[in-house]
């Protein structure tokens, strides 16, 4: 009787153990450049706008927990931190949690480039500003017919971003493709009367 039994269920209990079939191939399904994207779907040019309207309220593109940049995604958000430096350092607001930071913005001691809250500004301006650089970049080889008014978008949502990092910290850096991707210190370039600047080197 066992040997009947073995010989009906090792054959079964084979056939349910497989092995690795193509587990190592780790190549993406999908990989376009946004140029690429934008010629095969010309309709993903709404959806690449609206990312970048959303990159001002949303931390990232795939919900709680998910962040477009290396910060906490729940602190980090831009609109989060546009109130953190505006109105807790005005006394618009008093902080009654706990967040390490917080604190020292709503007094006028202890403030210090170390505060976390400065940063996740400084970065989620600085991710929006590249952004909209690329697009507008793609957007004349894409060959996608755009209105004047979908650059204009995009122009004022990078001038926006310099806005914040103009009206947060006084100076700012004029991110440009000469200077992506540079590991090293960018000179300051954004003074006070910077629109006029914007305008001149875009």
């Amino acid at each position: 009787m066992k040997k009947i039994i073995l010989t009906f269920f090792a054959p079964a209990l084979l056939t349910t153990i497989s092995s690795c079939v193509n587990d190592l191939d780790t190549e993406p399904k999908v990989e376009l450049t946004l140029q690429q994207l934008l010629e095969q779907d010309p309709n993903a040019l709404e959806g690449v706008l609206s990312r970048l309207y959303a990159s001002f309220a949303l931390s990232g593109p795939d919900g709680p927990g998910s962040s477009d940049i290396s910060d906490d995604a729940g602190e980090s958000p831009f609109l989060r931190g546009i109130i953190n430096l505006q109105d807790f350092t005005a006394d618009g607001m008093k902080n009654r949690w706990g967040d390490d930071g917080l604190d020292q913005l709503t007094t006028t001691s202890q403030w210090n480039s170390n505060n976390k809250f400065f940063r996740y500004l400084y970065n989620r301006a600085y991710y929006t500003i590249p952004q909209c650089n690329n697009l507008l970049n793609v957007l004349p080889n894409a060959g996608v017919d755009i209105s004047e008014s979908i650059k204009s978008e995009v122009r004022f949502l990078r001038a926006l971003a310099y806005f914040y990092i103009m009206d947060a910290f006084g100076k700012g850096v004029l991110a440009t493709d000469e200077n992506f991707g540079t590991s090293g210190l960018l000179p300051k370039r954004l003074e006070k009367n910077f629109l006029p600047m914007l305008k001149q080197n875009y």
